[in-house]
């Protein structure tokens, strides 16, 4: 245990393999998330319509990057220079073409092509396909509105052993009317992604359990190297005196396996 011009932009986290984003823009096969083979070669398609009522083809363009995300689980396209070889798939990725201009009712596609090397190791690999889409608004002289849909790849090597470990970073609490608000930021510490979950508890000086938290997932999988933050209310069902207590922290994998824990003096 440790101690311690007008633009409106909007962004699509894709988490299905297709739905509707917005103003009749469409994407199918928005999510690659496959267990691949040293050597092994995989095509995906990605197909991108408009309703046809739309008035406007928009020009599509493609980018290719690496793939982190916040600590609140917002994805985030990685520059070459921040992107962690050790777990980055962008250069065994290609996708073409790398523009397209959309046309209302007639299904586009843009292929993916992975060449997985021979000498890639164990682990998981990930990338992110970003389209980005600029669009007048009608009757609004100056006004365009930015998509920009993310398709995020989760490759897993096959044969590896899947590591889920990880390190309480930062644990702090807050005063609030309620109660007590536990700031615990966790980082996966392993080579694969995966959901954690935290949970708090507030002790008296004796030992005593006086409230809880309830368990909180992440609600995405934490990428390796990444952070979560998880913010966690505990509220006493009575008035806490004045005096000194402990929180002690806790976080575990997704079957409840314990990863780490911690805890942190609060005084009242």
């Amino acid at each position: 245990m440790k101690t311690r011009m007008a633009n409106l932009a909007l962004v699509a986290l894709l988490a299905l393999s297709a739905f509707p984003i917005a103003d009749g823009l469409k994407v199918t096969g928005g999510l690659i998330s496959e267990t691949v083979a040293p050597g092994q070669e995989l095509d995906h398609e990605i197909y991108v319509s408009l309703d046809k009522d739309e008035y406007v083809s928009p020009l599509l363009t493609v980018n290719l990057s690496g793939f982190a995300m916040d600590e609140n689980g917002t994805n985030i396209m990685l520059p070459p220079e921040k992107d962690n070889k050790q777990f980055s798939a962008k250069d065994f990725l290609t996708v073409t073409p790398m523009e397209i201009q959309i046309q209302p009712d007639v299904p586009q596609k843009i292929l993916v092509k992975a060449q997985i090397p021979d000498d890639v190791g164990t682990g998981s690999r990930y990338a992110l396909i970003s389209l980005k889409t600029s669009t007048p608004v009608k009757e609004m002289e100056n006004i365009v509105i930015t998509k920009v849909i993310q398709v995020p790849v989760f490759f897993k090597i096959k044969g590896s052993e899947f590591v889920e470990t990880g390190e309480i970073k930062d644990l702090d609490t807050l005063k609030s009317n309620e109660g007590v608000v536990i700031n615990l930021r966790f980082m996966n510490t392993g080579n694969v992604h995966y959901k954690p979950t935290a949970k708090a508890v507030l002790k008296n000086q004796e030992g005593e359990t006086l409230a809880a938290s309830e368990p909180l997932e992440s609600s995405s999988s934490v990428l390796p190297t990444g952070v979560w933050l998880f913010s966690m209310p505990i509220v006493s069902e009575s008035e806490l005196s004045p005096g000194d207590y402990v929180i002690e922290a806790a976080v575990t994998d997704e079957e409840g396996k314990l990863i780490d824990s911690g805890e942190v003096a609060l005084n009242i």
